[in-house]
Order: C-alpha cells, then structure tokens, then sequence
C-alpha cells in the first residue's frame, strides 16, 4: 500500500512537472525573437541549450508519469481482487 501510494505522487508530480515544462519551453521557443536571446534564455529558465531540449525532456517526463499512473491504476485493481 505505502508503495502504490508514493507511486501515485511521483505520477502526479512527474505528469504535472513534465506539462509545465513543455508549456514554459513552447511559449519561449513561440516567444523570443532572436537565437542568441533564446539560448540564454533557455539556459537561464529551462537548465538547456535550447527550448528544443527542454521539450523533448519534459515529454519524457510526461511520458514518464502517465506510465507510473497506469502502473499505479494496476496495482490498486489487482488489491481490490
């Protein structure tokens, strides 16, 4: 039970991180105007070289979380059998 539930938070967590991510990287990459400033940028807000980086990571992430919460979704049907 205590596992299935730390599962659940990492999935919250992991799925919540992995859209802000992608949301903050696709307004800058949409927003700023010069690839200078968007290296900067990225390096500054995201942690990347580009936004390109940082979207491909938080799809991961993203990926990452739906699949723990579907792992997760499992392991409570399987106990209530």
């Amino acid at each position: 039970m205590f596992f299935v539930n730390v599962g659940s938070v990492i999935a919250w967590l992991a799925t919540i991180g992995g859209l802000a991510k992608m949301a903050l990287s696709y307004w800058l990459a949409f927003t700023v105007e010069t690839h200078e400033q968007m290296v900067a940028v990225s390096k500054r807000y995201l942690g990347t070289q580009t936004t390109g980086e940082a979207i491909n990571e938080s799809t991961l992430l993203f990926v990452f979380g739906i699949l723990v919460g579907l792992l997760v979704h499992i392991a409570k049907n399987m106990k209530a059998q």
